[in-house]
């Protein structure tokens, strides 16, 4: 796998220069901006290495 991509969540592969921001929801909620201003959710096991990778 490239590593311009991430799998965010178990239905959700995204290019990493796509991620504009990473949100945390009530409850829990992760939820990543993209650049064409959707937000699709982040898997909570995938948030940590996510965030780290992002920045």
């Amino acid at each position: 796998m490239s590593p311009t991509f991430y799998r965010i969540h178990k239905s959700y592969l995204v290019k990493m220069s796509e991620i504009k921001e990473i949100t945390v929801a009530s409850g829990s909620k992760y939820m990543a901006g993209l650049s064409n201003e959707k937000f699709i959710p982040i898997g909570r096991t995938k948030y940590k290495d996510l965030k780290e990778k992002w920045i």
